[in-house]
């Protein structure tokens, strides 16, 4: 397991670890958050707006906006975290392919 801490990942200047895998539930609650506020000045928006009318529109919009949003930066940082696995992987195979063969293959 890693034992390194998240300031000695942040401040490794040969980048050797990596500090986004650790705080990315961090972004991914920070963008809820953000759409839940976007979805309230949409809905707020509407609602003063349009009146009677508007705080239907405003509602179904802010609750589309809402999913759609955090549905599109749930893939988003999903990709980030694939990434970030390939990268460890990859790794993996490059370290056990400069060990010295055992002579049992």
């Amino acid at each position: 397991m890693d034992t390194q801490s998240f300031f000695s990942k942040l401040f490794d200047m040969s980048f050797s670890q990596y500090v986004t895998p650790g705080i990315i539930k961090i972004i991914f609650v920070l963008s809820i958050v953000m759409a839940g506020v976007a979805a309230i000045g949409v809905f707020t928006t509407f609602s003063s707006t349009l009146g009677g009318m508007g705080v239907l529109l405003g509602l179904i919009l802010a609750v589309v906006g809402f999913v759609l949003y955090v549905v599109l930066a749930r893939m988003g940082l999903e990709v980030v975290i694939a990434l970030f696995r390939i990268a460890e992987n990859t790794r993996v195979i490059a370290d056990n392919a400069r060990r010295p063969n055992d002579g049992l293959g």
